[in-house]
């Protein structure tokens, strides 16, 4: 997850964070705990996940072209499931 702006840190139940002040992007490890506190606050609505895009696994390279471009508008997403799915169901075939 990346927070650009100013990171209000009492929201933020996460312990460990690490924020570059020179990107302004946040960064951490995470751990259950740490997810389950992200979720909540998604849940609650404190935090607003903003997604450009999803792309299948096969077009990944697509959504590096799109974030390059910075013409993304939040996070572009890289959908592995399915592939990893559709792998593992022809593995077995």
């Amino acid at each position: 997850m990346t927070l650009r702006g100013p990171v209000d840190f009492a929201i933020s139940n996460v312990p460990g964070p690490v924020l570059d002040f020179f990107t302004g992007a946040f960064f951490y490890r995470p751990r259950h705990e740490d997810l389950d506190a992200i979720a909540a606050l998604v849940v609650s609505g404190k935090v607003k996940v903003v997604i450009d895009q999803v792309v299948p696994f096969d077009r990944a390279a697509d959504a590096y072209v799109r974030v390059d471009s910075g013409k993304a508008v939040g996070k572009v997403v890289v959908q592995v499931v399915a592939a990893a799915a559709a792998a593992a169901a022809s593995s077995s075939s």
